[in-house]
């Protein structure tokens, strides 16, 4: 536990300091907590970490470029899950909507990268089998630069699982692909039980597959069918994790739905967008600006 000298440590970051050691929590997954005392000796990672790192500080100092709105906030967020640059108002804002998820990166965002690069790679006439290793090969590259939290590793796990039972021909069993990926992750890592962002991703992702189709199927009856998808998605996630959410707030804002439904269209947008913008940044910075504008516009 430290002050702001220790909030420019970034990950692979090796550093030496002083402090008091006291023993944790019984079944904390941490031996020991240390109170610092003084300011740290910082030795910075090289290699790959070295580079994630780069590409995620220059994208958010970009972001500052695109002036005092809400966009320099919310985009390296939505991007790349880093919520540093979002002013208190805006965080505020975004609980009160029920649109926080989007300022870290999920499930979805790792979903739309998979997709994208697949078929970008399918339409330059790469073997389905070589494609979906180039999918899968940049989806680690994402989780890397983002840092892998619960929600992501959950997302990347199953996304890979995903790819290899659809090349297998084994792709419509989204609810077993669910549970072993989970059980993967929990026997990797048993603390992510306790994990609220593990748990919400979990049991948003359990809504989408149980709830979603049959909303779809039930609104569909008076509504447009293209309408009657985009309300039953954030609908069957909002029910799904209703339960958990309780724990950590009090009070589920009945507006959120409409807020998620006008926000579902621009988002895979945003993603893709940001994404190309953090790669041209740090190889042509110039040559990012239109779609670091477009996505910030999203």
């Amino acid at each position: 536990i430290g002050g702001e000298a220790y909030a420019g440590i970034h990950l692979g970051d090796s550093f030496s300091t002083a402090g008091t050691l006291s023993a944790s929590k019984p079944g904390d997954r941490n031996a020991a907590v240390l109170r610092v005392s003084q300011t740290p000796a910082v030795g910075s990672a090289g290699g790959l970490l070295a580079f994630a790192t780069d590409l995620r500080t220059g994208f958010a100092a970009r972001a500052m470029t695109l002036g005092d709105g809400d966009a320099a906030g919310l985009l390296p967020g939505m991007v790349l899950g880093d919520r540093s640059a979002a002013p208190e108002d805006l965080t505020k804002a975004m609980q009160d909507t029920g649109l926080t998820h989007l300022t870290a990166v999920s499930g979805a965002n790792c979903s739309y990268l998979l997709a994208f690069v697949f078929l970008v790679s399918r339409f330059l006439r790469v073997p389905r089998a070589a494609a979906a290793a180039v999918a899968v090969m940049v989806l680690a590259g994402f989780v890397l630069v983002v840092r892998p939290d619960a929600s992501v590793l959950r997302a990347a796990v199953m996304g890979s699982i995903g790819t290899a039972a659809v090349l297998t021909g084994r792709g419509k069993v989204p609810a077993a692909l669910l549970c072993l990926c989970a059980t993967i992750l929990l026997v990797a890592d048993p603390w992510l039980s306790g994990s609220y962002a593990f748990i919400l991703s979990v049991c948003a992702t359990a809504g989408l597959i149980f709830l979603g189709p049959r909303l779809t199927v039930g609104l569909g009856r008076f509504l447009p069918q293209p309408l009657a998808v985009l309300t039953s998605v954030p609908l069957a996630a909002q029910v799904a994790c209703s339960p958990v959410l309780i724990l950590l707030q009090p009070n589920l804002p009945a507006y959120s739905l409409p807020a998620n439904i006008a926000a579902a269209p621009v988002v895979p947008f945003v993603t893709i967008a940001g994404m190309a913008a953090v790669l041209l940044g740090h190889l042509a910075p110039p040559l990012d600006f239109p779609l670091l504008l477009s996505a910030g516009a999203g």
